[in-house]
């Protein structure tokens, strides 16, 4: 006895693809609000580092001025920048009474990889007897500087 002959297998139609379906939408949506969200948080973010930007500028100011000014106003100028930067960060409160080596270990706390206190008899003896500064040292001092604008939390 012979098999029966069944005939020919029927394909269902292809299903089109369109994006107009809720799950779509939904997406789109959830996409538009993302994107609306993480520009807000860009935005303030930039805002709130400002200060940065600007602290930055001004000790390149600083900076491009050392062999032209005397030594001893660049570096009373960079910490009287960090001092402002400071104060803008975590308050006048808890900044402005600090000097000596409680500035220099707040700095040195409150940034990442900013050892300042090996430069304390230098910038004591710049600040208090009025010694000029070595130019390395007042170079590394703006390095230093530099980084713990960039890194202070």
């Amino acid at each position: 006895m012979t098999a029966p002959e069944l005939g020919p297998l029927y394909e269902p139609e292809a299903v089109g693809f369109s994006f107009h379906s809720p799950g779509w939408y939904f997406l789109g949506g959830m996409l538009i609000l993302l994107a609306i969200y993480l520009s807000i948080k860009w935005l303030r973010n930039y805002l709130k580092n400002a200060y940065r930007r600007d602290a930055l500028k001004h000790l390149s100011a600083i900076e491009s001025r050392l062999g032209r000014q005397e030594d001893l106003v660049s570096l009373q100028s960079i910490l009287v920048l960090l001092k402002n930067v400071a104060m803008q960060a975590f308050g006048r409160e808890s900044v402005a009474a600090l000097y000596g080596m409680d500035w220099l270990i707040f700095l040195e706390e409150k940034g990442k990889n900013t050892p300042f206190q090996k430069y304390s008899s230098s910038i004591s003896a710049s600040l208090y007897r009025l010694e000029k500064p070595r130019a390395e040292q007042l170079r590394e001092i703006i390095e230093l500087s530099k980084r713990w604008i960039k890194t202070h939390a």
